[in-house]
């Protein structure tokens, strides 16, 4: 249990939790898939549609059989990419992305016209 106040705040900052249960911790944040159902305001989806996403800290979960995304945390998936290699891009690249533009400070201003 040792950091699990820490986790959960990182995890769900909008509904932190005091007292009670603070495991199992349920892991898995990078999801491909197709989508099953859509809700009534959906308009990008479709049922059968192949999508990918890496969804927030307080929804992980997506090694599970089925994951419920907003219709804005997912986006459909490559065509030239299985499921295997989709569900292993989007939180990786997410991560590298964030290091190269928040550490790095690479950035659309400071780099145009480069390589």
């Amino acid at each position: 249990g040792y950091g699990a106040a820490a986790l959960n705040m990182k995890r769900d900052p909008l509904h932190i939790r005091t007292r009670g249960e603070e495991f199992p911790l349920t892991l898995g944040r990078d999801v491909s898939g197709v989508v099953m159902e859509c809700g009534l305001d959906v308009k990008y989806f479709k049922p059968g549609d192949e999508v990918w996403a890496a969804v927030p800290p307080w929804k992980q979960g997506t090694l599970s059989e089925f994951v419920v995304v907003s219709g804005n945390e997912v986006s459909h998936k490559p065509k030239s990419l299985t499921h295997t290699q989709a569900a292993s891009l989007p939180y990786v690249a997410l991560t590298a992305w964030s290091a190269i533009n928040k550490v790095g400070g690479l950035n659309d201003k400071n780099c145009i016209g480069k390589r």
